[in-house]
């Protein structure tokens, strides 16, 4: 996946409001936070920690809010945070790498089989 695709998916990224809410040892706004890991968690960066989450305790919740004893939850709104942030960053970092195109640029790939009649 190159630079642009990626920054086109994460700008796409239902980031404002996805981010899980704790509130004690209560977790809120679950569904909308896995609609973000859906949504980011094939992306190469966000692979990894997307898989964690994936296979955490958060992730076989049915329910929009979830009451668990204080440290888990704590646990689990950290990995949530942490994959919240890196998207964030990525989003940001991405922004001022990969330059806008001018609506009037066309972009073309020459296949690898050099097979002009194609294009």
């Amino acid at each position: 996946m190159d630079l642009r695709s990626l920054k086109e998916r994460l700008d796409a990224a239902p980031l404002e409001a996805s981010r899980l809410v704790q509130e004690g040892a209560v977790l809120r706004n679950i569904a909308n936070f896995k609609q973000l890991v859906e949504f980011v968690g094939d992306l190469p960066p966000i692979e990894p920690l997307a898989y964690r989450i994936r296979t955490s305790t958060l992730y076989q919740i049915g329910a929009d809010a979830f009451s668990l004893d204080a440290s888990s939850a704590s646990q689990l709104k950290a990995l949530a945070d942490e994959l919240y942030l890196t998207v964030t960053g990525l989003r940001q970092a991405l922004a001022s790498v990969v330059p806008p195109i001018p609506p009037e640029t066309v972009i073309a790939a020459i296949p690898g089989q050099s097979d002009l009649a194609s294009i």
